[in-house]
């Protein structure tokens, strides 16, 4: 329900036609046709990208799996049944949450809403892993389920000694440029200044990694998604003009910028 008043909100909002006259990039479906072929992109996005993070989800399930097996839960209908209607819940959630996302982006935009909806993937991975494992053996589900947590802790700490030194310099170039910023305000600066661009903070991904060792061109994934300034004022500008309560613009050089 909360989904669809936040589709009403989608549709009546007046920003977001605005947006959408700006280039193709937002033009919302028109017709039956068109709604349904953003949907499929949407979903289909979702799994492609989900994909690439099985060993996480296989993990999780032997998890489950073995500790349903030391339960003694009584199932109130067959596995089969349970594993269908959490299969359809979750389908109609995904369908319901990826329509705000086909308005506003004709299906492309379905990584806005990941964190709910792979959270949800998550939680019914490990239901339907504990549902399977009710009243069966799991002695080899409680070795990959060790071997997994092990296996998941070590990428755990490789990711943060690796992301660490980029989240530090992004994290430095932020403070650097508030302070600049925030100086020449107190000097009573007036004119455009131009800013130093801020590092990506980039990381290594299981998507990236895999598809460019098949070749493929894809963008390296970032820690976070960040906001910058540009060669002319943007909205990232203009609010950290209100919040450092700045009396002038701050924009990147063109040759900066390339």
């Amino acid at each position: 329900m909360a989904l669809l008043v936040l589709l009403a909100i989608v549709v009546v909002a007046p920003g977001n036609y605005a947006r959408m006259n700006a280039g193709e990039e937002f033009a919302h479906p028109v017709g039956i046709l068109g709604w349904l072929k953003a949907m499929i992109k949407a979903v289909v996005m979702f799994f492609w990208f989900m994909a690439f993070y099985f060993p996480y989800y296989l993990v999780a399930f032997a998890i489950a799996y073995y500790l349903g097996s030391k339960s003694d839960a009584q199932l109130p209908t067959s596995k089969i049944m349970i594993v269908m209607w959490l299969a359809v819940a979750f389908i109609v959630y995904l369908l319901v949450s990826s329509m705000p996302n086909a308005y506003l982006y004709n299906g492309f935009g379905v990584q806005r809403n990941y964190t709910h909806v792979v959270f949800l993937l998550m939680l019914v991975v490990v239901v339907v892993g504990f549902v399977m494992g009710v009243g069966r053996k799991a002695t080899v589900s409680g070795w990959l389920s060790f071997v997994g947590v092990i296996a998941l802790i070590v990428v755990m700490c490789v990711n943060i000694i690796q992301d660490t030194p980029s989240a530090r310099l992004y994290g430095k170039a932020v403070d650097a440029r508030i302070e600049k910023l925030s100086e020449l305000r107190d000097k009573g600066q007036t004119g455009t200044v131009e800013v130093e661009p801020l590092p990506i903070p980039y990381t290594e991904d299981v998507k990236h990694f895999v598809l460019s060792r098949l070749g493929r061109e894809t963008p390296k994934s970032m820690l976070y998604y960040i906001s910058e300034t540009d060669t002319i004022p943007n909205e990232y500008e203009y609010h950290m003009k209100r919040v450092l309560d700045l009396d002038f613009d701050f924009v990147l050089a063109e040759e900066q910028k390339k």
